[in-house]
């Protein structure tokens, strides 16, 4: 066998075995955890001869405190001593709560550090961290140390029924992110807003765009569709809007568009949820072209650069009808616009522009207000019983499932490719780790709501619901603090994907 060839097998079987320790390192310490925990469920029992099964003989049990003088001091009893205390824990109503488990295993070897909450007739006793030391036997799990703390202020309360707390996520519509193939223009394009030149002619349409709800609200009133195509120098966007009543009012650029009926592009090249760009423009168009940091849903604090003013930007519009004329009933707008890479390559990977096959996360938007005519002008419909406006209809191409455009996991795929528009001999590649991101994502939004329901973070798998992933092996893992969490999944190339408490969803 030749060298070159062994050094393959040997990879392969690396490969294959090393793609089984992240379950295997779950079911480890869903083992360990279910060991301290029948230590737990025999002090509420009162039943001392079960929980004498899950310690080794010559276990330790100490307690680190500080004595009368403020001076460390350590003190020890035996199993013997915890086991007859065990046995008058159902007269007591003895109640040790874990918090939180942070398990690390090596081989035979396992530590547990837990933080507790111990009570007392249904009273707060005191609380502490445990800290767990076990080794693996014949017989499975063993408890051979626990050195604990104690403090009875400061503790926090956890209910009853926290051990069985099992959060869900369920997201509102089917989960099914729009797709478009973009291809190249080998010619510049002349920004005007017609769309009659042959690139545009030949570019497919997008779908219909949607209520941003999706099926949860009936279908748009008007059409909007939008194309894209792409060069060395620009990403080119062109948009119908059907619209039997053109009106705008905004003439200063970066201001807030959305207050007239506007269109809207969001693009985050990375797809990681983080830095990217949001623009909007009217039937007079004005634009506003601004950065964010992170979606506002975060509450992570200020997040938007608004003096974020794309260089080289061209714009156009064109009007199938007359603006602000209530008299006559008109039929749409068009809207044509180049977003220069020298602007956006700053968010995108590497800092470069698209190559053939690459992805971007992209969406689009329409506001479409509610309008009455009055005194021969456009008046937007108020709610006489809340006295404002009437909220508008948010039509768009990939519906978030929610009224908030800020969820960049949702957004559309655009893949980029180097076909002439003129010959279009290519289609779209779904990617099989975007299924991946989307578990993560779900379990995202479970985590936080753990953390509303009960103040902090967990790295505790049993609260979670795990998503189905077909055809793909799924071992999480999962880590937290009281203010972070990071929950990592393996993709079938070997690397990790991640995702924090920030939102923020990355590959390494």
């Amino acid at each position: 066998m030749s060298a070159n060839r062994s050094f393959l097998l040997l990879l392969l079987l690396i490969l294959i075995n090393t793609g089984s320790l992240p379950a295997q390192n779950s079911m480890e310490e869903a083992a360990v955890k279910a060991c301290i925990q029948q230590l737990f469920e025999s002090m509420r029992a009162g039943d001392s001869k079960e929980a004498r099964t899950i310690f080794q003989e010559d276990a330790r049990i100490q307690t680190v405190t500080s004595g009368p003088d403020g001076k460390p001091q350590i003190s020890a009893i035996t199993p013997d001593y915890l086991l007859d205390y065990i046995d008058a824990a159902e007269v007591l109503q003895l109640d040790e709560r874990i918090r939180r488990y942070e398990i690390k295993i090596d081989g035979l070897l396992a530590t547990a550090w837990t933080e507790y909450t111990f009570y007392r007739r249904g009273k707060l006793s005191h609380c502490g961290t445990n800290a767990f030391q076990l080794f693996r036997s014949e017989e499975g799990w063993k408890i051979t140390q626990i050195t604990d703390t104690r403090y009875t202020e400061g503790c926090a309360e956890i209910p009853e029924d926290f051990s069985n707390a099992k959060m869900t996520y369920q997201f509102p519509i089917p989960f099914a992110p729009e797709n478009y193939l973009c291809y190249r223009t080998e010619s510049p394009l002349r920004i005007d807003g017609k769309l009659d030149e042959t690139a545009w002619i030949s570019a497919p349409w997008t779908n219909d765009f949607v209520d941003i709800e999706g099926e949860l609200k009936p279908m748009p009133e008007y059409r909007t569709r939008v194309k894209m195509l792409w060069d060395e120098e620009y990403f080119y966007f062109a948009a119908q809007l059907e619209e039997p009543h053109l009106w705008a009012t905004l003439h200063q650029r970066d201001t807030i568009i959305f207050h007239d009926d506007d269109f809207e592009i969001f693009i985050d090249p990375d797809g990681d949820g983080h830095h990217y760009a949001e623009f909007e423009m009217n039937a007079h168009n004005t634009v506003w072209d601004m950065l964010l940091h992170w979606p506002y849903h975060l509450r992570r604090g200020p997040n938007t650069i608004f003096n974020w003013n794309i260089p080289n930007l061209k714009t156009a519009v064109h009007l199938e009808g007359t603006l602000n004329d209530p008299e006559d009933t008109d039929r749409y707008w068009s809207v044509e616009i180049a977003f220069p890479w020298s602007a956006l390559r700053e968010l995108a990977p590497g800092k470069a522009i698209p190559k053939n096959g690459d992805q971007w996360r992209v969406n689009f938007s329409r506001v479409d207000w509610h309008m009455d005519i009055i005194n021969g002008r456009y008046v937007k419909i108020t709610d006489p019983e809340a006295n404002k406006n009437l909220p508008p209809e948010n039509w768009v191409w990939s519906p978030t499932g929610r009224i908030d455009m800020h969820r960049p996991e949702t957004w559309g795929y655009v893949q980029f490719s180097d076909d002439n528009v003129l010959e279009q001999d290519d289609r779209f590649q779904p990617r099989q780790e975007e299924a991946i991101k989307w578990v993560l994502w779900q379990l995202f939004y479970q985590q936080r709501a753990f953390q509303q329901q009960y103040g902090w973070y967990t790295a505790d798998v049993t609260h979670f619901t795990l998503p189905e992933l077909p055809d793909l092996p799924f071992s999480p893992q999962f880590y937290a603090g009281p203010d972070f969490f990071k929950i990592s999944a393996v993709a079938p190339d070997g690397l990790a994907w991640h995702i924090d408490h920030t939102g923020k969803i990355w590959k390494r």
